[in-house]
């Protein structure tokens, strides 16, 4: 059982998304957008990676020996996400008196006694709430946790590729720490994030620098029906060859199911007495402004495209697909 933790302190680090169909990768000399070195994507062959698993452990290895070789990424050290199809989200509470070292040996001990997940042995980070929020000797905390098994194929391959796995991440934490570092975000307001990508769709809620929600949607659709190609080096136009009508009908499904999710915050987290105040859009798939008008037009809430730049000022903009990677920059300077 181990914490999603920082374990490095030298400065040079791949910072690397992963998704069934693609890998993306980052490289930064520091904590900083300023600090981003290169940006750079590749095609995942089909059936290696298969909802966010190693599926196929040896064709990984290969994949991945040859895009350190090729990237010249050798020794790096490795910021990633854990696959948010196996992250789980908890509110817990612990004693008021623990602080630092004392609040994770605790829930150490908890984890499979008094707080069962659907998994063992598992990889875990806490998050307490801001100081003042408890009640009858006792605070409150997020907590995240993964499987540890799936999360060592992950390292046990870097480490094999000559890679240094230090740090595991959340994704919604990674965008929402982008979003906050542009100085986007606003007390009291709040925010529902909608990360589409081509095979997935991710939602959370944020409020306060908080996560509040968070779900995560496979798309209903076939892995082999994905399209690219080249863009520029290293990057590549993506494109869906299956039934568009159907393609149409599932996002409009997506977009739909927002209504219950904002009903759901809306009444049943706080009874009527907050909601979403603007919804935040991001992601790798061709149709993302098309989907943003239609959610303007459908719930008359301000929507916005989370672009990606490499300076909080806003000045050099790259592509959109990068913004969960530089999340994972800025997690340095946390």
């Amino acid at each position: 059982m181990y914490t999603m933790l920082s374990f490095g302190k030298s400065k040079k680090f791949a910072n690397i998304v992963i998704d069934d169909y693609v890998i993306r990768v980052v490289e930064s000399n520091g904590p900083q957008l300023l600090n981003v070195k290169q940006l750079k994507e590749r095609p995942i062959p089909a059936e290696l990676i298969e909802q966010g698993r190693i599926a196929d452990e040896i064709k990984f290895f290969d994949f991945m020996k040859q895009l350190v070789r090729d990237w010249k990424l050798k020794h790096l050290n490795v910021r990633f996400y854990a696959p948010e199809s196996l992250v789980i989200m908890r509110q817990v509470e612990y004693p008021a008196h623990l602080n630092g070292n004392e609040v994770t040996d605790h829930f150490t001990f908890e984890l499979g006694q008094s707080i069962h997940l659907p998994f063992e042995n598992p990889v875990f980070d806490i998050h307490p709430m801001p100081e003042g929020e408890q009640a009858n000797g006792r605070k409150k905390a997020t907590l995240f946790a993964a499987p540890e098994e799936e999360i060592s194929k992950f390292t046990h391959i870097f480490t094999d590729v000559h890679l240094q796995p230090k740090v595991v991440d959340v994704r919604p934490l990674g965008i929402y720490r982008y979003f906050h570092h542009l100085d986007k975000d606003r007390p009291g307001e709040v925010y529902l994030f909608f990360e589409l990508n081509m095979l997935s769709l991710n939602i959370s809620i944020f409020s306060d620098n908080r996560l509040e929600f968070s779900r995560f949607q496979p798309l209903d659709l076939d892995p082999n029906h994905l399209s690219y190609s080249l863009k520029d080096e290293d990057l590549f136009n993506w494109s869906y060859s299956g039934d568009e009508s159907f393609l149409e009908r599932l996002l409009d499904d997506q977009i739909s199911e927002l209504d219950r999710i904002m009903g759901f915050y809306r009444y049943s987290l706080y009874k009527g007495e907050k909601n979403v105040s603007q919804i935040i859009m991001t992601g790798d798939h061709p149709l993302l402004e098309n989907v943003k008008q239609k959610i303007e037009q459908q719930y008359g809430l301000p929507v916005t495209l989370l672009k990606a730049y490499l300076a909080p000022s806003g000045d050099k903009e790259t592509e959109i697909r990068f913004v969960p990677a530089l999340g994972l920059v800025l997690k340095e300077g946390e």
